[in-house]
């Protein structure tokens, strides 16, 4: 009996030796990982608002297979939290040429890879559920992202300034709705088609893009920026955008604006370069428009057709507007930005604005009366430098305004 005993009082022992073993080991291999991460890997562990991100930038990355098994290897942190890693940085890193290995870290939420001039694809990066998150901006060499796929928590995809990125084919993304392509100066093609919860996207600088496919599939689109797509010809299905917001679309010729009359939640529009814009008459129907900003518009001749909601008008080297007549439309403009308007003489329209608080003539070379804004009480700054005004002409201005500042400084 007293044998047995001690038999189970040996074996007890012995399983808690195992045990401490075990826990020794466990410790002095988390230990010997996390040493291995700071001082071989140069990892940098933070914790913001309950989210761990890590942080990595040796040259002896190239890949992310032995990186990713020490963390594995590292489970608790020094403090003894649990290291579940949401975010991984591997900014600037000089050899990163893949992401193979980062699907050992199943709990990410957030990858960031910018400015790492050897990544050339994104191999091993699906297949993470929880990744909502993918920066992956101004890397010179990446060429391919077929590896993108099965992300279903992916909402932000970043690719801008890839400048080598060919096409765009991911897939099993349901949940992505911001996709930044600024910048990918060699991007051919681009099918949204199967990206209908898409928000935001930025396509400014892509030079080559014939055509947006499906484009108006996107209904729940906000905001879409094709500036300097220079073969962009038309927007197909842009009246189906319904819920845009912010339209950007500098330096591309569409045959026929009054499309983007039809857009019923527009608030900014941004022009710039095109030669059949005489008026603004095309956008007269907008009844959400608060900002718009015309540049370098050649046959720009009237402002007539400002939509009656508008508080900010930009109209920068259209040299062809020579007056304001029409402006008055929109009674609550706020701040109005007439810069380098070569032809731009007479602006008595704007004496009708009570709601005016920021005026600029900048190099309008012009315009030497502005004693029609004597009404315009609510006026705050009015910059005049390169324009025909002489100070001492202004003073009965001044007096009647005297809280407006008159600025005579040359632009910069």
């Amino acid at each position: 009996m007293k044998t047995g005993f001690a038999k189970i009082i040996l074996f007890g022992f012995c399983i808690i030796a195992v045990a401490v073993i075990l826990l020794r080991w466990k410790i002095n291999d988390r230990a010997e990982a996390l040493k291995t991460l700071e001082n071989v890997y140069r990892v940098e562990f933070d914790l913001f608002n309950d989210e761990i991100h890590v942080r990595a930038t040796s040259p002896k990355i190239k890949d992310l297979n032995q990186l990713a098994a020490l963390i594995e290897r590292a489970e608790k942190l020094k403090s003894g939290e649990k290291l579940v890693p949401w975010v991984l940085d591997l900014t600037g890193n000089p050899n990163l040429k893949t992401f193979h290995g980062v699907s050992r870290l199943q709990g990410l939420r957030s990858i960031i890879a910018v400015d790492c001039p050897k990544l050339e694809n994104l191999n091993g990066i699906s297949g993470l559920p929880h990744l909502s998150e993918l920066l992956v901006s101004h890397n010179g060499a990446l060429r391919d992202i077929s590896a993108i796929k099965n992300l279903p928590s992916l909402v932000t995809l970043d690719l801008t300034a890839s400048s080598l990125l060919l096409k765009f084919d991911v897939t099993g993304l349901p949940s992505l709705e911001n996709l930044y392509l600024s910048g990918c100066h060699s991007l051919e093609s681009l099918d949204v088609t199967t990206h209908g919860n898409l928000k935001q996207l930025y396509l400014d600088g892509c030079r080559f893009i014939e055509a947006i496919e499906g484009l108006g599939q996107l209904t729940q689109l906000t905001d879409l920026d094709v500036s300097n797509c220079q073969k962009l010809r038309n927007l197909k299905g842009l009246t189906n955008l319904g819920e845009l917001i912010v339209l950007d679309m500098r330096n591309i010729e569409l045959p026929d604006f009054s499309v983007i009359g039809e857009l019923p939640k527009l608030d900014t529009l941004r022009l710039a370069g095109q030669g059949g814009l005489s008026s603004l008459a095309p956008f007269s129907g907008l009844q959400s428009l608060r900002e718009i900003y015309v540049e370098s518009c050649p046959n720009l001749v009237s402002v007539a057709g400002l939509p009656a909601t508008a508080e900010y008008l930009g109209v920068v080297r259209c040299d062809n507007l020579k007056s304001l007549d029409g402006i008055d439309s929109a009674s609550d403009l706020q701040h109005v930005d007439f810069t380098s308007c070569d032809g731009l003489e007479d602006t008595s329209a704007l004496g009708k604005l009570q709601e005016l608080t920021r005026l600029s003539f900048l190099s309008c070379r012009k315009i030497s009366d502005i004693s029609h804004l004597q009404e315009n009480k609510k006026l705050a700054l009015v910059r005049l430098g390169g324009t025909g005004v002489v100070p001492t002409d202004i003073e009965p201005l001044q007096e009647l305004l005297p809280d407006t500042v008159f600025d005579f400084s040359e632009p910069e």
